[in-house]
């Protein structure tokens, strides 16, 4: 595995907690980088450096939804979990908005962070592509405590970036009308001569069957709402 699959950004003004978070993740056989400031943090990042960014939403000068917006613009593959100390920030909206993974309230679920942590650096990768946010984040958290390694797009132009830079997807999940182009198609396109479960859903299902062959292999059809239960059965069967 690769030494960027170890390493984490962690960045937030409080540098006590920055600190201690460290110990706690190198203790864990994690390599993390420490910033006080979010614009050093920004101006260090290398691209594919990170295999996750661990970002304070509340910081003085440009607060962890902004900073993970202008991470993405140089590393747009860098996937993210916000932290706040506020219960009701009005920012979790936008961090959920700006495709973080997670929110976690502070003080830190240690044993779940660590969870999480694990799962973005060794689980198998999974793309979801929903323009709905609340259902794209749902899906997201759901895979993310089955063991894959997520990441979101609402766009076929943002999968297609998401797909070209990420090793082969294990799962892919797509709506069927997107803003930009048809989910199958897309499926189709990204999964083609791989070993991917795939996953369409849409609000109008009549005319299509529950599953069937394409050029990309199988993939499966949901009517929404979705069946979750039915949806995580078919991408991770749970073992006996």
């Amino acid at each position: 595995m690769s030494k960027s699959r170890h390493r984490v950004l962690v960045v937030d003004d409080n540098v006590d907690l920055a600190e201690n978070v460290a110990e706690i993740l190198q203790d864990e056989g994690f390599s993390v980088d420490v910033f006080e400031s979010p614009f050093q943090a920004l101006e260090s990042l290398e691209p594919g450096r990170y295999a996750v960014a661990l970002l304070d939403i509340r910081m003085p000068g440009m607060d962890g939804i902004e900073l993970y917006r202008r991470l993405k613009q140089k590393d747009p593959l860098l996937p993210a979990i916000a932290m706040t100390a506020y219960a009701h920030d009005e920012r979790i909206r936008a961090a959920v908005d700006e495709g973080v993974i997670a929110v976690m309230p502070k003080p830190l679920d240690v044993p779940r962070l660590l969870q999480k942590l694990g799962t973005v650096a060794q689980g198998e990768r999974a793309l979801v592509v929903e323009d709905d946010v609340d259902l794209a984040q749902n899906l997201v958290e759901l895979l993310t405590e089955r063991g894959f390694s997520v990441r979101a797009a609402h766009s076929c132009a943002e999968a297609r970036r998401l797909a070209a830079g990420t090793t082969a997807l294990s799962v892919l999940l797509a709506d069927c009308r997107l803003p930009d182009g048809d989910g199958l198609e897309l499926v189709e396109e990204l999964c083609r001569g791989s070993e991917c479960t795939a996953v369409v859903f849409s609000g109008v299902m009549r005319a299509l069957p529950r599953e069937a062959k394409t050029p990309c292999g199988h993939v499966y059809f949901f009517e929404k709402p979705l069946d979750l239960a039915r949806l995580l059965e078919t991408v991770r069967p749970e073992r006996s």
